[in-house]
């Protein structure tokens, strides 16, 4: 499953490179197979910034050594695989880097951050590869919080201290002793 991000429009074919990006997981196959179907010029790897704590690590080598064997040139760069923002800039340096060629992503592999993130970076259009019709993906329109519910949600950490959740009534008098909700006689505001 591939996002088609750029396609070129002036270039000629000779000029133009197939290249593959691909957050890494914990499969070599849905990489590697992919890239040698689609004959791929080249092969971008998001690997997670701190290889010690991704068990996905592993993987790389195995991942490398086919696209080698393939004759498929492999680059890679690094972002954190839960940061939605850190994997988006590491996509927008990539897509940059590589304009003029036509770009698929990925986003079937990686953490669901890598994936939402792979489909956040499209340019132009969305196809889906494998399948016998081109589905869109849908866009995920990330909105920063209101600083009422930050707060709120701060104080469901505080007063759950390690257990699961919070009673209500716990919730509600915490919301109104800490000032973000009011009650008179009829309604809670």
């Amino acid at each position: 499953m591939h996002t088609l991000l750029s396609k070129p429009k002036i270039m000629s074919s000779l000029q133009t490179l197939r290249v593959h990006v691909a957050p890494v997981g914990f499969e070599v196959d849905r990489i590697v197979l992919p890239a040698i179907e689609k004959k791929a010029d080249r092969v971008w790897l998001i690997i997670h910034h701190n290889p010690s704590v991704d068990e996905g690590h592993q993987f790389v080598k195995s991942i490398r050594d086919m696209l080698k064997q393939a004759r498929i040139e492999c680059l890679q760069t690094e972002a954190d695989r839960v940061e939605l923002f850190d994997i988006l800039r590491a996509l927008r340096i990539i897509i940059l880097k590589e304009k003029g060629n036509s770009i698929l992503v990925n986003v079937s592999m990686g953490s669901k951050s890598q994936a939402i993130a792979s489909m956040m970076a499209k340019e132009e259009k969305q196809e889906t590869e494998g399948l016998k019709q081109i589905i869109g993906l849908p866009e995920y329109k990330i909105e920063i919080p209101s600083d009422k519910l930050i707060r709120c949600l701060d104080l469901i950490n505080r007063k759950s201290d390690g257990k699961r959740g919070v009673p209500k009534r716990e919730l509600k008098d915490s919301a109104i002793e800490s000032g973000l909700i009011q009650e008179d006689e009829k309604n809670i505001r």
